[in-house]
Order: C-alpha cells, then structure tokens, then sequence
C-alpha cells in the first residue's frame, strides 16, 4: 500500500516545539500497543480499497489508560533511498520542495541577482517553508490549512513513481501537519503527518514579529493549532486518502491530482452561492471606476486608490494588477462615458506609457514620474517583465475590438503597439529569454530567469494576427517552447508578482494556459493543446479547491462565503485572493473547447461564479478589520479586497478582510466581458451556469433551455450555445464574448429559450 517503510507517529510538545517523536512499529491488521507520555496507547490503521492504487486510510490512536499531555499522533514514512531530486507538492504552497536560494529581508524584497538563467533551476526566494537549497538543517514544515488542496505530493524520478496524500481540511483536533526532513546529505528523509498540526518554532529562532516571508514568526499565530491532552478512551484519529501510481514525469502527478482535487469533499457537489449576476457586479463596478477610479488629469483609470500620501504603486502600473485590462474592459462594454475614456487611457499607454525603445514602462505617480520595478532603486527603469505581455495583450485586445467594430484605429496607435512587439522580438533574438527583470530603456535583461513573461506569446500570437507578421508568430512559438520545455515541465512557474521575488506563484502558470491555447487555435498543432490541457492542471493545484471553513465570526464566516475558486497567491504570500491576477481564465474555456474534458469547465465555473460574493455592496457590506493604514470600517459599495485568508502562516486573521480597492475588481469585470454567463452543448445535453443563475433543458428533447435568476438583482446572462465539434473544430476570436447573444432575465424569474434561437 506504501512505498516506502510506515510506523506509527506519536510526539509530545513544549507549546508548539516537539520535545519527543516516538515511531512505534505498523503491522496491518493488527493494532500496536505502546506507553508514551505517562499514558498506554492503541494504535490502529485501516484501509479500504477504492481503486487500484488508492485507499482509504483511517488511523486512530486512543489512549487506553492514563493522561497524555500535548501530543500530536499519525504516520511517519522513512526514505532510505532519499534524492533532492525528487518533486515534492503542496498545492498551492510547495512546488519542488520550494528548493531555491532562500534569503530572509523586509517586504517587499528586493530581487539578487544569483546567475538565474531560463535553463537552470536556480530562483531567488525569501524566507519561505522550504527543503534547503543551502546544507545544513532541511525541514519542510506545513499544514493542511496552507494547501488549496490539503496534502501533499512526491514524485521519484529514477524510479518513475509517484505517490499522492490528501487529507480533509481538519481532523476533530485541529488541522493536518505535514512535513518532510530530510538528514545532512539528502540520502534520507522522514515524511510525517500528525495531528492535530501546526508550524512549529525554528530552532534559532529570534524574530518575535510576523511578517510576510519572515517563516521565523509564522508559529505565532493566534489560530494556529495546538497540541491536543487526551485522557483515557480519548482518542485523535486521522482519515486521508493514499494514492501510489507509475508517474512517467511531473505532468502526470499534476494530472492525478487535478483528477482527485475535490475527493474528500463531499460538500464540493452542492451549489456555491449565488449572489449577484456578473451583470450586475459589473454595473456595480463601473460607477465605481467611473467616480473613483479615472483620473481627469493624467486620462487613466488608476489601478487602485491610495489613502496615504506617496502610494505611487496604487495609481498606475502597465500591466499585472489592471494597468490596461482596465481600460479594455471599459472599451468592450462600458458606457458611452467609459468607451470615451477607455480611449484615452489606451492613448495614455501607448504615448507616455512606452519608453524610446518602445518596451512598456512600470510604475507611474500621480505627479506622472515614472518609477522602475528594479533592485536598484524605484528610479531605475527597470521592469517586471510580465507588464510587458499583459499590457500588449489587453492594447491588443482593445485595438482588435475596434477593428471589430469598424471604428478608426490611429495610425499612431498601431505603430506603437507594434514597435511594442518588436521591441520583444528583438530582446528574445538577442538574450534567448525574458527573464524576470528587463531594463524598458535598453532592452537589457538585469535578472534572468522565471516564467514572468508566460503572457508574451500569447500577445505576440494577437499582434501576429492584427499585423499579419510572421516573425511575431516564430517568437510566440519559440518563447512557449521554452516555457514549455522548461518551467511547466519543471512543475514550477514563477515570476509573476513582483513582491515575491521569484517564489513559485500561482499567476503565471494561468497566463501560460493562455499562451499555449491561443497558439493551439491559431496553428491548429495539437503540441500547444497538450500543453495548455498540463498547464490547466498545475494552475488548478493553486485553486481552493472545497468550502473552507471560515471562523464563524470573522468577515468572511459570517457573510457565508465559500471559498472554492479562490486562489492562493504564491508560496510567499500565502494569502488566498479572488480571481485570477488580472484575467479571467477565459484560456480555460478555450483548452475545454479543445480537449473536451469537462472538469476544466468546472474549474473555470469554480474561479469565475466565487468572485461575486466578495464585491462589497450597500446591501451587504464586507467588514474591514484588518488594519493597513485606511480608517474605513467597512469596504465601499464597488470595492474587493485582495484576502481570502485561510492559513494562519499568513500573518493576518482568518477570513477578515481589509479597506482596499485592488486589481480583483478587473478580474471581476473581466469575468463579465470574456466569460458565457451559460454554456451549453444540445448534442451532449452539456449544460453549466458559471454566473449566478440556474440553467437546465426543459426535456430530453434538449431544444429549451430554462433560465431561473435566483438572486434579488436584474440579470443580463451571455449564453455560449455550440456543438461538441463546433468546440473542438472551431478557434474562438479573442473577444468573442462581445458577440455573444444576452437574455434579460429579471429578479426572481425563470425564462425559457428555444435552443436555435441563441444561434443570432
């Protein structure tokens, strides 16, 4: 059942530091009795066969006589055969053991420059859980509560094997600790899994204040669990599911866990909730940009707003967290107010947002100075190299929308989007790589590396199309070759928020699924299929993946959000947020399109139909009550704060949220302008609402589609209708979306359509 040797685990704590760790022999079918902590145990472990290769584990360890102070109880698992190069996983925390070069400094930290190259595994993080890069002390300390799907994964590459761990969110005493120690040469590691569990104390520890990437601190936490007493017939049980399986390389145990994400969570089959049309939150949401967020001044829609005096970062950066998506959005559905705008701003990007070389730039104040992403100094014009293919992207995007509409394009508009793509061909002729860091001036790449530029071969594919240039179309190709080669097949993507330096994160990986799909469509070449189908199945390994259980009283618990489709940051930031930073995942649609399998879908519907229930509204406004500088209580009607916290190794309490407006808004919007609010398929019978309504054929006949809007507010639904060739024969244009047809359907109603009729 095991591949590697199992005992029985028993420890006893000092508060939260283990005092002793006994490993009393598993014979199964038998229990194992013991005396440890003043009291005698039984130690039990059943399994229940549920396919081949995988089980249902349940481990019970009870306290037969006397009293047990501070213990936690499980597995342990002994590698004697042990390599550093095995992967090791915890989705949505740990990816390949997170072994890098690691660094403990102040956020946000600044990136150094180790000789990082596309083709070598080194990234700079900072002080993160983590196996060691560096020799000495290697342990890798986590929860259940760290993980988007609790457990933990390991793949043996010279033996080709792989197994998976998943465990439920809690047992009855608190959550799952799962930790990997490897011994001073990395011939030997221990994996235990206990509980109830926590991060325990570092053995120098001397760093009483949390903070973010500061792992010293992270014990602290309030909610973290405590070591459980148990007198006797008490007992702490443990129910995971083990699965060992031939594992030919990463792309297989990403597939097996994409496949079992929601096994233990029954709960995952009831409907999320529904709460406002995308509609709706979009109407919400415009007003609020339009009062709050646009700038007469410079012309733009500011990315965020500030509430302290300096906070340049909150008022336009090109690219990453809404720089541009914005001003798309707007163009495609906004009002007349909006579209005059959303002109404005694009006319902002491509004139004062480029540099000399035509590369976008980053950081802009609202005085206009212009500040850089770089290690130097925010003087310094570098720039995080995903602003580059984000911000080409949605330029490009907005360009073809107006072609679309038959509206004029200025000439001057053109020449600089395309001197924009040039400008990244040039840099990948000449350095072989984006890399992390890029100078905007000189076109020099400071810090090599990463996967931060996984959206620039997907806006080379869309200038490829508008400007009909080869040669934008052999860079896309060549740069997502790269990607593919290394970083998805390496299981790591990283690179995509600039304030976690190079941690493995969660955003790039989605920008990757939009650069091999948008590839697939436009060359129909079946490689780029593959690849976006491994793509989709790492980025869902960032995805919660079942309805968390919030504190009662916090913001969240309180509000009955269910946090399936929320992702979590990235490995330093360890933080969940709604949407995907800044897109709405309409790649994933395109690569279910393409593959026909249908849980890519319900990933999409998870991300998409979670992001409603965090949009403050007057109705129902969110409690603030982290404090980060800004006086308000409660976050305004139009706002989303970037917190779905579910760990307590982040530093801040679970399920509260703070006074912040952030880039989540433009995920949202975006939701509205890329996404069918229903999909449907009449030759399949294939019927899923990703917004908030209900959706079913009225009979088997499947030529009525009935539509019920269940919430109080007015809904305007996109409805996607296609056969299953349709979708796997025909590429969708970029902004499809805005031709889809829309139903009315009021509050409360139900309204039937006639299948032929969503054709028009």
């Amino acid at each position: 059942m095991f591949p590697i040797p199992a005992t029985f685990a028993l420890a006893t704590h000092d508060g939260r530091t283990r005092t002793d760790l006994i490993c009393p022999p598993l014979d199964f079918g038998h229990p194992t009795r013991t005396d440890f902590a003043g009291a005698r145990w039984r130690l039990e472990l059943t399994a229940q066969a549920k396919a081949p290769g995988a089980f249902a584990i349940t481990v019970t360890a009870t306290v037969e006589q006397g009293m047990a102070r501070a213990i936690a109880a499980g597995l342990r698992w002994e590698d004697s055969g042990w390599s550093p190069a095995n992967y090791v996983l915890i989705p949505g925390a740990v990816y390949a053991g997170n072994r890098f070069p690691a660094l403990r400094r102040p956020y946000p930290p600044h990136i150094r420059d180790l000789g990082q190259r596309a083709d070598r595994p080194i990234l700079d993080i900072g002080d993160i859980p983590r196996l060691s890069f560096e020799p000495g002390r290697s342990h890798l300390d986590q929860t259940s509560l760290d993980a988007a799907v609790p457990g933990l994964g390991v793949y043996f590459p010279s033996g080709h094997q792989a197994f998976l761990l998943l465990t439920p969110q809690t047992s009855a005493h608190g959550a799952y600790g799962i930790e990997v120690i490897e011994n001073a040469d990395r011939t030997r590691a221990g994996i235990l899994l206990l509980t109830p569990g926590f991060i325990h104390p570092l053995p120098d520890d001397s760093d009483s204040e949390p903070g973010i990437g500061k792992l010293s601190a992270v014990h602290l936490h309030p909610e973290n669990s405590h070591p459980a007493d148990l007198a006797t017939g008490d007992a702490i049980t443990l129910t995971f599911e083990f699965h060992t399986f031939a594992c030919a390389d990463v792309h297989e145990l990403f597939a097996r866990l994409f496949a079992n994400r929601t096994a233990l969570f029954p709960a995952t089959t009831l409907p999320a909730p529904e709460v406002m049309p995308f509609s709706a939150a979009w109407d919400l949401m415009q007003a609020k940009h339009n009062t709050s967020n646009w700038h007469e001044g410079q012309g733009l829609y500011q990315i965020g707003l500030p509430w302290a005096p300096g906070q340049f970062t909150q008022f336009w950066q090109n690219g990453w967290v809404g720089g541009g998506s914005t001003a798309f959005a707007m163009a495609q559905e906004g009002d007349a107010t909006a579209q005059i705008r959303a002109d404005r701003n694009l006319d902002f990007i491509l004139t004062r947002g480029v540099s000399r070389l035509g590369l976008f730039k980053a950081i802009m104040s609202e005085t206009g100075a212009w500040k850089g992403d770089g290690h130097e100094g925010w003087d310094e014009p570098w720039c995080l190299v995903r602003r580059q293919g984000d911000t080409l992207c949605f330029v490009l995007r907005q360009l073809l929308l107006r072609r679309e509409r038959r509206q004029t394009v200025p000439s001057s508009w053109e020449a600089a989007a395309r001197r924009a793509a040039a400008a990244l061909c040039e840099v990948w002729e000449r350095e072989g790589e984006f890399g992390f860091q890029l100078n905007c001036d000189t076109g020099r790449i400071e810090i090599r590396g990463s996967t931060s530029g996984a959206l620039i071969p997907g806006a080379l594919v869309l200038a490829a199309q508008y400007f009909n240039e080869p040669r934008f179309l052999a860079i896309a190709r060549a740069a997502a070759a790269h990607y593919r080669d290394h970083d998805l097949a390496w299981g790591v993507t990283t690179g995509g928020p600039g304030d976690a330096v190079q941690a493995p994160d969660g955003e790039s990986i989605f920008s990757l699924v939009e650069s091999f799909i948008l590839l697939h469509e436009h060359t129909r070449e079946a490689g780029w299929r593959e690849a976006a189908r491994h793509a989709c199945h790492q980025a869902a390994s960032w995805s919660i993946s079942y309805p968390y259980r919030f504190p009662p009283a916090s913001a969240l618990g309180t509000l009955g959000i269910d946090a399936r489709g929320a992702l979590l940051a990235n490995a330093q930031n360890k933080c969940g947020v709604p949407g995907i930073c800044t897109l709405s995942g309409q790649g994933i649609l395109r690569t279910f399109r393409a593959t026909g399998d249908l849980r890519l879908l319900d990933l999409l519907r998870d991300i998409a139909h979670a992001l409603p229930q965090y949009l403050s509204r007057a109705d129902r406004p969110i409690p603030a009550r982290l404090n980060w500088g800004n006086s308000l209580t409660h976050l305004p009607p139009g706002w989303i704060c970037e917190r779905v916290n579910i760990t307590p190794s982040w530093p801040e309490a679970l399920g509260e949220q703070s006074a912040y407006s952030c880039w989540c808004e433009v995920a949202l919007m975006l939701t509205w302008c890329d996404l069918p609010g229903v999909y449907a398929q009449p030759d399949t019978g294939l019927i899923r609402a990703l917004d908030h309504v209900q959706a079913a054929w009225t009979d088997d006949s499947r030529r009525t589609l009935r539509l019920t809007n269940p919430t109080p507010f007015p809904a305007r639904v996109r409805v996607m209708f296609e056969t299953a060739e349709m979708a796997r024969e025909q590429a969708l244009p970029i902004n499809y979306a805005a031709g889809l047809p829309v139903v009315d359907v009021a509050a409360g109603e139900t309204k039937e359509l006639i299948a032929k009729t969503l054709r028009s």
